[in-house]
């Protein structure tokens, strides 16, 4: 399969496909998650985008307003609610009202992030 083309510009993602050009600003993305073999990216108030591309090319190509919460998931700390602990695993809770598992690889990251996006 080809690889969808991404590029970023400003505040925008821009996604090229075989059926056109979509402009996307950062602040409505709410979430990037796993769907194999693509990406689903969930955006506020629109229908879920679909691109093919590994979570962590898509990350590392992000603003530092994202959070990779574990192998599938990335998040959007616009969105952020709450981090909460269950029966010793981490979950994430959005605005939205997803609930996003936090491993025990990305665990310390998540919190030390959300601490310095809270105290901006």
């Amino acid at each position: 399969m080809k690889k969808t083309v991404v590029s970023f510009k400003d505040d925008k993602m821009i996604i090229e496909e075989k059926s056109g050009i979509c402009c996307i600003d950062y602040n409505h993305i709410v979430g990037i998650f796993c769907d194999h073999p693509y990406l689903k990216m969930k955006i506020l108030d629109k229908k879920d985008k679909y691109i093919f591309h590994t979570i962590k090319e898509i990350f590392y190509l992000l603003p530092d307003d994202f959070i990779i919460c574990n192998r599938s998931s990335i998040v959007n700390l616009h969105f952020f609610s709450s981090l909460e602990t269950k029966n010793h695993q981490y979950f994430l809770y959005l605005k939205t009202g997803d609930k996003i598992p936090v491993s025990n690889e990305y665990r310390k990251i998540v919190k030390e992030k959300i601490r310095k996006y809270l105290l901006l």
